[in-house]
Order: C-alpha cells, then sequence, then structure tokens
C-alpha cells in the first residue's frame, strides 16, 4: 500500500513592476507517486503548482522562481530528505494569463552535487521569457533519486513536497556603504574596511609621506601655501593648508577647524594649479560630535563658477549625520559626476560648532573599485581599529583575508521574497522527530514548551502570549509516543480540524521569537544557507548607485509607518494607513508597545506590496524583495569576525542533526549545548532591523552595521524579534 500525503505549502508573497500582490504559492495537486523505477534507482512524484503574479524582466533582469523540494518517510519512521534526479524537461504543462508558456529550471550548487553531478537537492521553476502573470503548472514530475534509502516496490511511503517563492538576484557589481549610516563599509581596491576605524591614510607597510597614501595628485605640504584656502579658520593654528597635510604618527595633529557657527555652510578650497580629473577622494572629519549635516563636492576653472562634483549642491538635512570617521579615521569617497578641474572646493553644512577636517587627499586612478564588489575574488578586511598598519608585523596582524568563497554577492543568488511564516515554520516542524523538536521549541533560558505540551500551547509560550504577541504557532496534537504535531490557529481553546486549518489561522504572519541555532536548522532543512552582509546591501540596493541613509525600498526615509490592520490574519491583510510601507511597534521597550505588538507587529509578510504600489509603497528592495527594512531583523553572516569570514556559503542538505541542529561544518556557532547560556553566536549579526534593548524594532538603513556583529547574543537564545530568511547561491 502506498500512502500519500499532501503538505500545507509555505506561503510566499511577491511583488513585480507591473502588478504587486500576494501570490498564493500553493500546490494545488498532490504529491503522488506516478511511477517506481526500483530497478533504475528513480521514483517519480507529480504535483500540481500555481503561484500569482510570477515575473521575468528584461530590466533588472531578474525573476521570481519556486524552489521546489521533497521529504519522504518509511511507514511511521522519521521523514529524510529526497534528492532528485536532474532532467531536462520537468515540466508537463504550463500557462499563464495568456496561454501556454515556456518554464525553465535551475538547480544551484549543493553538498550533494559535489559528488554526483547528476543529483540535486531541489530544483527553482520559473518563467523562461519575459513576462508577468499567474502561473499554473501542471504534471510537474520530480524525479527522485532513491539510492541507498533502501526503498523496494511494496515500501509504505509518505511523501511531502514543499514550495518556496524566492527572487533572482543576477550576477553582477554593486556598491555598498552609504557615507552615511553607523559603522558602514567602505573599500579601496582590494581591502574593505569599517568606516569607524578605518585608518585609510597608510595601508601596509608602503613607503608614505605623512602618511598619505600613494597616488595622492595633492603636492606634499610642508608649510602655509596659498594653493590651500577656506571659508575661515578656527586659529593660526588650524588653517586650511593643514587639512591636506596628512596624520603625524598616527594622531590627528594636522587640521583645518572652521569658525564655530551653528547652521552654515563651510568650505574648503585647493588649487590644483593645472586641470586634473579627480576620480575618488579621502576625508576625514575629525570629531564625530560635529559630523556635518550636509557633504557635497564643486570643481572649476576660475574658482567663480562651480559646477557639481558630488553629492548635491547646497542640500542638507538636520536630521542626518555624514559620518566620515573619527579622530584617526578617513573614508573613501567616490565622485558622482567626475570632471577636470583646476580648483575643487569641498563644502560642509555645520549643525553644532565648528568642522573639523583632515587627511584630505585626492586621487585620479580609476574608481571602478571604491566602494564596490566587482568580483567574488579575495580581498582583506581591516580589523586594527584605529591602529595604523605601517609595519609587516602590524599589516599581517590588521589586514585579514576574505577568501574568494565567502559569498560577496557579484554572483548571482537566490533569496526568499520574505521572512518564513509560521505555516511554513510549522511545516518544518512536523517533519522533526522527537529529540530534533525538542531543541527547535525548547530552552532552558526562555521557553518552557516541550512537544509533549498540552493541545494549544503557544510556541513561546512563558515569553509569549496572545496578549503581547502574534505568535498564532500551537501543538496541534500533543507528542505522546511520537513527535508532536504543529499548527497556526488564533483560538486559544476548544479546536476542531476547521480552526487549524482556517483561512484566518494566522499562518502568513511572519516566524520571529528565533534563536540562531532555531534559523540555521531551518535552512537547512530547506536546503537554503543564509545570507551574508554583503549579499543583503546587494539583495537591497540592487546595481544601483548608493544613497545616502537609503533604506531597502530605495529612499533616504520613512515614509509611513503601520499603526493597524484591515483583515487581520487573512490572506488579505493589508496596513492601516493604506499608505504605510513600513512596521514598527510604538515606544523604546517591548512593556511600552506591547498592545501594539498584540494588535499588528509584525505584519502578515510582504502585505505592503499591494495591486499597483510603486516600489516605495511596497516597502520593496530593488529586486522585488520584501520586508529587508522592517517586520523582523534579518540574521547574516558578518567579515567583521573570524567566524563570520571562515563562512564559504555551503548550502543545507535537506537533513539536520539527530539532536536538533544544522550539520553544515562551515556555518558559524553551531556547537553549544542546549543548555549552553554563554555561548556565543560568533560570526553573525542583524540587519534591517535595530535590536538595541532601547530601541527595539526601529528600522535601519542598508549600510547600518550597528548590529552586525552577535557576539553579545547566545547561540540558543530565543530574541524575542528575530525572524528567518534564507538564500542560495545560482548556477
Amino acid at each position: 500500500m502506498i500512502n500519500f500525503q499532501k503538505t500545507a505549502v509555505a506561503v510566499i508573497l511577491m511583488l513585480s513592476s507591473v502588478s504587486l500582490w500576494a501570490s498564493n504559492i500553493q500546490i494545488t495537486k498532490g504529491p503522488e507517486i506516478t511511477s517506481r523505477d526500483i530497478a533504475g534507482k528513480k521514483i517519480t512524484v507529480t504535483i500540481d503548482l500555481s503561484w500569482d503574479n510570477s515575473w521575468n524582466l528584461a530590466r533588472p533582469k531578474n525573476h521570481d522562481a519556486a524552489w521546489v523540494f521533497m521529504k519522504y518517510r518509511v511507514d511511521a519512521g522519521v521523514f529524510k530528505h529526497a534528492n532528485l534526479v536532474k532532467a531536462d524537461d520537468i515540466v508537463a504543462m504550463a500557462t499563464d494569463d495568456e496561454g501556454v508558456i515556456e518554464i525553465a529550471q535551475k538547480y544551484g550548487t549543493s553538498r550533494v552535487e559535489s559528488t554526483d553531478s547528476t543529483v540535486t537537492t531541489g530544483v527553482f521553476l520559473y518563467r523562461a521569457n519575459e513576462g508577468s502573470g499567474k502561473v499554473s503548472l501542471e504534471d510537474v514530475g520530480l524525479v527522485w533519486d532513491i539510492t541507498g534509502t533502501g526503498i523496494e516496490a511494496n515500501t509504505v511511503l509518505s511523501v511531502r513536497v514543499f514550495a518556496i517563492e524566492m527572487v533572482y538576484v543576477p550576477e553582477g557589481a554593486f556598491h555598498i556603504g552609504d557615507e552615511q549610516s553607523n559603522n558602514y563599509l567602505c573599500k579601496i581596491g582590494d581591502t574593505m574596511f569599517p568606516s569607524l576605524t578605518a585608518p585609510l591614510q597608510g595601508v601596509g607597510p608602503v613607503a608614505s609621506v605623512n602618511n598619505n597614501r600613494p597616488g595622492n595628485i595633492v603636492p606634499v605640504v610642508t608649510a602655509a601655501d596659498a594653493r590651500f584656502t577656506a571659508s575661515s579658520q578656527y586659529s593660526t593654528t588650524y588653517v586650511p593648508w593643514m587639512a591636506f597635510r596628512g596624520y603625524k604618527n598616527g594622531a590627528a595633529s594636522y587640521s583645518w577647524h572652521s569658525v564655530a557657527s551653528n547652521n552654515t555652510w563651510h568650505w574648503l578650497q585647493v588649487d590644483l594649479t593645472e586641470s586634473k580629473t579627480v576620480n575618488w577622494g579621502l576625508f576625514a572629519v575629525n570629531n564625530s560630535s560635529y559630523d556635518p549635516r550636509g557633504f557635497y563636492v564643486a570643481g572649476s576653472d576660475d574658482a567663480v563658477t562651480w559646477t557639481g562634483v558630488h553629492g548635491t549642491m547646497g542640500y542638507f538635512d538636520l536630521a542626518r549625520s555624514y559620518k566620515f570617521g573619527g579622530d584617526y579615521s578617513s573614508i573613501p569617497v567616490a565622485f558622482d559626476n567626475p570632471g577636470s578641474y583646476r580648483y575643487y572646493r569641498f563644502y560642509f553644512y555645520a549643525m553644532n560648532s565648528y568642522i573639523l577636517v583632515a587627511n584630505l587627499q585626492l586621487f585620479d586612478s580609476p574608481a571602478t573599485e571604491i566602494n564596490r564588489i566587482t568580483s567574488e575574488k579575495e580581498f582583506m578586511y581591516y580589523t586594527g581599529g584605529n591602529n595604523l598598519a605601517t609595519t609587516t608585523a602590524n599589516y599581517a596582524t590588521y589586514f585579514q583575508p576574505v577568501s574568494k568563497d565567502y559569498p560577496k554577492g557579484y554572483k548571482g543568488f537566490y533569496v526568499m521574497k520574505h521572512e518564513v511564516t509560521q505555516s511554513a515554520y510549522a511545516d518544518f516542524l512536523n517533519c522533526l522527530a522527537w529529540d530534533q523538536q525538542v531543541r527547535l521549541v525548547y530552552s532552558p533560558t526562555s521557553t518552557g514548551i516541550l512537544p509533549s505540551s498540552n493541545v494549544g500551547t503557544m510556541y513561546g509560550a512563558t515569553v509569549l502570549t496572545a496578549a503581547n504577541s502574534r505568535m498564532n504557532l500551537k501543538i496541534r496534537e500533543k507528542g505522546v509516543d511520537g513527535p508532536a504535531v504543529f499548527g497556526c490557529s488564533l483560538k486559544t481553546a476548544d479546536w476542531t480540524e476547521e480552526d487549524w486549518n482556517a483561512e484566518n489561522n494566522g499562518g502568513n504572519v511572519p516566524m520571529f521569537h528565533l534563536a540562531w541555532t532555531d534559523i540555521a536548522a531551518y535552512l537547512d532543512w530547506a536546503c537554503l544557507r543564509p545570507m551574508t552582509e554583503l549579499e543583503y546591501e546587494k539583495a537591497c540596493r540592487g546595481d544601483q548607485k548608493r544613497m545616502y541613509n537609503e533604506y531597502a525600498w530605495g529612499q533616504p526615509y520613512l515614509p509611513s509607518r503601520v499603526s493597524g490592520v484591515n483583515d487581520k490574519n487573512l490572506p488579505t491583510e493589508d496596513p492601516i494607513p493604506a499608505v504605510a510601507n513600513y512596521a514598527q511597534p510604538e515606544g523604546g521597550s517591548l512593556a511600552a508597545h506591547s498592545a501594539a505588538i498584540a494588535n499588528y507587529w509584525p505584519v502578515r509578510a510582504g502585505s505592503f506590496a499591494r495591486s499597483e504600489t510603486t516600489r516605495e509603497e511596497a516597502g520593496a528592495a530593488y529586486w522585488g524583495i520584501l520586508n529587508l527594512s522592517d517586520n523582523v531583523p534579518e540574521r547574516v553572516i558578518n567579515i567583521s569576525t573570524v567566524q563570520g569570514r571562515a563562512y564559504t556559503g555551503e548550502h543545507g542538505d535537506g537533513n539536520i542533526r539527530a539532536n536538533g541542529l544544522a550539520d553544515v561544518l562551515n556555518w558559524p556557532s553551531l556547537d553549544a549545548p542546549l543548555a549552553a547560556s554563554n555561548a556565543r553566536a560568533l560570526g553573525t549579526g542583524y540587519k534591517g532591523i535595530d535590536v538595541n534593548a532601547l530601541t527595539i524594532y526601529v528600522p535601519r538603513t542598508v549600510s547600518y552595521r550597528g548590529g552586525i556583529d552577535a557576539a553579545n547574543y547566545n547561540q540558543n537564545h530565543r530574541d524575542y524579534w528575530t525572524g528567518c530568511r534564507g538564500v542560495r547561491t545560482a548556477e
């Protein structure tokens, strides 16, 4: 006898430039075992799959896709991953709103493929040609490789097939950092620096005058010089030429200070004596307490008529500061519109007192490698803080390699359209054994739930309640002689089958309250992997130029915060007000905004993307990925730690350890016993949302790195706010 079993499919939502609405991905028929070739070690499992508003666009050159993978079990045993055979023609019939269409497939790279190029852990299905609209696939034949499974002709099988909607981010160069967000990244050539501590004036054991970089086209300054002028000077000690003097023994002894004058433009000017093209420069503002609120560069041939070279002439914003490092650091700035000029003038808008500028250097070398990732090749990351790397010994210490295998975002990859939902996480838990469930729902430090807890017990009980959260994941069937069954429901008692399957069961709310070990386990099981912090910037910004303080939706401001929802918990849930494009509860602590959390946070995944909304209105990233700057934080792999830099982007293989942990060896910080309270999640960090205890849930800009090093977070601790999103490298 063969036992066919359908699965609830994770519902992922979509965004396209044509029409924005829920994608409603679902397996509409099957899975059904349609053939068994035991001798050939193959079983064919057939499904029908559909989703709304799929797309394949010429510009940007990207598409959405369904990541399809399969699990199986023998008799009443434990579910295992089913590897698939690569096929040239996997789809029997595909239609969209206009008729018959062609569907393409990709497999990505995986551990399985490293030993057998014909086998894969799953398949991407997407429309092959340009277009958009609903896709309906009939009789999709997934060929299952049963080698080594022991399955025979009369083996009783249960099969589950899952589909997750994802977005393709194509291969190509992109910009990093934004010259403004906290600790943003900057890059010169093959070296990456954190902006807050990067002493870029001297790189490595190279000869330099006054610690200037080789290639600086401003002549060496040794005394007062009429080529350097300014709008004002604080005293005869801090005169204009001092800003071009460089650092003395790593100390900010040389700098220009403007007069103390609030809400005023100050400028600093250099005469190069002949017209020269300046492509980029180094800047240091020596006192972070006086970060300018405006910054731009202009060029001129006569010092009378000026043309913009970088930034927006005359633009300032008192609410935002341009961060140029501290007393020992400089940052590189690639000019937006370089031209050939004799005079260059640098404008800084002061809000508090005066402006201090030092180590101003200019370069005519190409800026293609300034603040851009242009390949997956190895580069160096500066770890020296405020220390100058001026000797061979400290050069080796401060400059650490980020290998060519660390995913830098240049190569194409797929990203989940939005965070894992609570129904998708229930699917995951329902494929696990008892011991695996224990690891993933119980924590000695925060959560008392066990698989044997009573029906209706909420995930995260003792921390989360119906009054302080939108957690709808509960125990549906108590685990007695085996694992529990989980489901989503809004009811608190007297559950029926209809309650668990109800349209408004809250399953489309993002999953949260996840530990790093929980996130890693889900991604391993789904044959995905964690995203890196560089991939996060590419996923948000695309191939566009950087914008100061930009959020994932491509603007430097928060347009409208959600204050409630319509159609709560339904697939049609959408925000109040209708123009809202990001979710952030009121208040500065959990207690202060518990009512808001219970009512509308987090909002339905992807709910800001509605019919005919723009990118900004949908809160969408450049490629159509949703909720990257709001809702729940993104857990990423950083480059600021040894553990993070060791990450090579290996994918999960669909199977996790018997104890519930992911088993991908090069994923960081997955070694802590369940009861450990001091094992840190080194190598991981947060993007998109500020996780500071005093500013919980604050949306952050694309380049913000205030939480990039999660050294203070326990591997096992379930942070109240943390969700899950995965990626997969494209073939």
